[in-house]
């Protein structure tokens, strides 16, 4: 009988040590990111390309990276070239969130590096519950630089919309590691 209790035990503990191990990662992963491939791994799947000007080009690259495999690259070749990278996560009014990406650029003709976050209306997503937040407005050669901010969703908005961009602007932008966590 002592045997066939330890037999039970065994299965037991082990069970219990799988569920303490996987809240220890689930802990130390952090909270999740609500874009679709925003660490641009493998490609730019689950994003939109947006290109409503001259020329520019939208690829994946995997020679230049903050993280491995790879990068979205964005590339002007002249001073009225516009690309993004789009999203359009749906969120929470009144919960707070962080959205951050790493950002690299070379020979950027002017400050029209950023990332763009637009607040849409839950009803009708063409109108703002907000001013945009714009961070970077980078130019120039910069190495990876951590772009981030925290913010509040304003009453009645119902999706964002997350703009890696590059705007009106010769030059080549890199980005990677893009997220957006919800923090309460």
């Amino acid at each position: 009988m002592h045997i066939r209790m330890f037999g039970r035990a065994v299965p037991a503990m082990l069970f219990i040590g799988l569920l303490a191990a996987a809240a220890v990662a689930a802990a130390q992963s952090g909270p999740a990111n609500l874009l679709v491939n925003g660490s641009i791994d493998g490609g730019i799947e689950g994003w939109e390309t947006w290109t409503p000007q001259g020329q520019p080009q939208i690829s994946y690259d995997t020679t230049v990276y903050r993280s491995a495999p790879g990068s979205a690259k964005l590339q002007g070749f002249s001073a009225q070239d516009r690309a993004a990278l789009v999203q359009r996560p749906e969120v929470i009014p009144g919960k707070t969130y962080k959205i951050s990406a790493w950002v690299k650029t070379e020979n950027v003709s002017r400050a029209g590096v950023m990332l763009r976050v637009q607040f849409n209306l839950a009803t009708n997503p063409s109108q703002k519950t907000r001013d945009h937040i714009i961070l970077g407005n980078l130019q120039g050669t910069n190495d990876w630089t951590l772009l981030e901010e925290t913010f509040v969703v304003p009453p009645g908005t119902g999706t964002l919309i997350v703009e890696p961009f590059l705007d009106r602007a010769q030059g080549i932008v890199w980005w990677d590691d893009i997220t957006l966590t919800l923090l309460d």
